[in-house]
């Protein structure tokens, strides 16, 4: 579970870091690409547990 919470805060780190990159580039946009990142990563935590909830059903991988 500690790794799953590092990978997670590294995830973080990684889109606003790319979205700190864009903003610089693009400053007009800024409220735009918050809105994409905030976006980007929920869908990563959608998936995340998705796939968690598929792996502990399938018993074949031995979850």
């Amino acid at each position: 579970m500690l790794s799953e919470k590092i990978v997670d805060l590294i995830v973080c780190f990684v889109a606003f870091i790319v979205f700190a990159i864009f903003v610089s580039m693009y400053p007009e946009d800024m409220i735009a690409l918050l809105i994409a990142t905030v976006i980007l990563i929920a869908i990563y935590v959608v998936a995340k547990e998705l796939i968690k909830d598929w792996a502990r059903h399938n018993h074949r991988l031995g979850f």
